[in-house]
Parts: structure tokens; sequence; C-alpha cells
């Protein structure tokens, strides 16, 4: 939220005013009672294969994380390359397998990981010109300056939900 100087970064300006009004024990409450709900809905995750795998909560900060329009474009922009590039990967290594054959990733590599599923070799999902990747990736709610990060599930490059508004 602050810069080097310690002043709030442009896209946290209005954000920063409010949040210096805001009595420290309330928003500590509040942060406990997102993590309540957090607890009872079930949004935790595990490390499987780490001494203590016990649930965790997932990582929430009650203070959101503003980007400026100009950060937001580099962003999209790095996301919309990894899509098409997790996707292009999966298609060639679901259909062509290019790039097994041209030595560049060992087939033992692909076929040994438990998430490869030989089953759906030539396989093409309805309606869909790749394969949906199994990233996350942030949207921002369109026309806007300024905008929160929110993580939403992957979809394919022709999903209208998430993928035309990370290209504006």
């Amino acid at each position: 939220m602050l810069s080097a100087d310690n002043l709030p970064r442009p896209p946290y300006g209005t954000y920063h005013d409010w949040y210096s009004s805001q009595d420290t024990a309330h928003l500590i409450r509040k942060t406990q009672d997102a993590e309540n709900i957090f607890r009872k809905t079930g949004i935790t995750f595990a490390v499987y294969g780490h001494a203590d795998s016990s649930e965790k909560l997932i990582p929430f900060d009650i203070i959101p994380r503003i980007i400026s329009g100009r950060e937001w474009r580099k962003l999209a922009q790095g996301i919309e390359q990894r899509v098409l590039a997790l996707n292009a990967f999966l298609d060639d290594i679901y259909h062509k397998q290019e790039i097994i054959k041209a030595g560049r990733i060992p087939r033992q590599l692909i076929e040994n990981n438990v998430a490869f599923l030989p089953e759906m070799i030539g396989f093409k999902p309805p309606g869909a010109s790749t394969p949906i990747s199994s990233a996350r990736t942030l949207c921002a709610p369109a026309k806007t300056s300024s905008t929160f990060w929110k993580t939403m599930p992957a979809r394919p490059p022709a999903s209208p939900t998430c993928w035309r508004t990370a290209r504006r």
C-alpha cells in the first residue's frame, strides 16, 4: 500500500484515507470473522507429504491488493502469455507430442506424472479449441483505472467471464 518513502501508492489514495480512519480492533475482528467463515465453509488446503499436513486456511488479507491500470495491463499480458503457453503445451502433449519427439522433454517425465491421463490422448473437449489449464488467473472489473485482485478458476481462452476481462 505504501511506497518506499512511506506515502500511499497512487492506486491506494482513497483506500488509504479510509483505512487510516478505521479502528484497528474493528479490523482485527473483521479479519477473525472472515477466517471463521473460511473454516466453517472449508476454504482450506493441505500440503500433502509434509510433516504437518493438517488443513490450513487459504492465506487471506483484509487489505485488498490495488493495482493501477498500467500495472494490470502488464499483468494481463503475462497471464495471457502463460495461459496460451500452458494450453499449447497440453495440446501438444495430448496430440502430436512434438516436444517429446524433439527431445525437449523426456517421455518418462510426462508418462510418469500422476496428472498425465494417457486415456485423454487425442481427445478434444467439446466446444474448446485448447485444453483447460489448471492454473488460476486474475481478473479485473471492466472500465476501471485501478483494480482489486481476485482469483477465478482458469477457463479456456474462449471464456467470456475471465478472458475478455483480462484483455481490456
